[in-house]
């Protein structure tokens, strides 16, 4: 019985001094800093703005790809004839240009 509990204490210190030795990492460790910087979170959640920011202004212009696409599906193109070169050249050698608004950004 006592060698069985013997057993058991050398155990038990075994698996503290481990213990004591991770603990110990850890508290130096580069990411228990990171964690104890205040600044962390004003900087975590700057940054998390700034990309939901991000991705909000991407959605825009996707938005606006997306009805160029479905007005050009349905036959009303991009592009409207400004006037031809020479009156005596087809309609086909006229030149062309983008309409800009039906492209806009957000004013932001």
């Amino acid at each position: 019985m006592l060698q069985t509990l013997s057993r058991t204490n050398q155990n038990i210190a075994g698996i503290s001094e481990a213990l004591k030795v991770s603990v110990l990492r850890i508290n130096q460790s580069k990411l228990m800093a990171l964690l104890d910087d205040p600044a962390i979170g004003i900087r975590l959640r700057s940054a998390l703005k700034n990309i939901d920011r991000t991705a909000a202004r991407a959605n825009y212009p996707a938005g606006n790809l997306n009805k160029v696409v479905d007005e050009m599906k349905g036959g009303k193109g991009l592009a409207v004839p400004c006037w031809p070169i020479r009156p005596s050249l087809s309609t086909c050698a006229c030149l062309w240009r983008i309409s800009a608004s039906r492209l806009r950004m957000p004013k932001n």
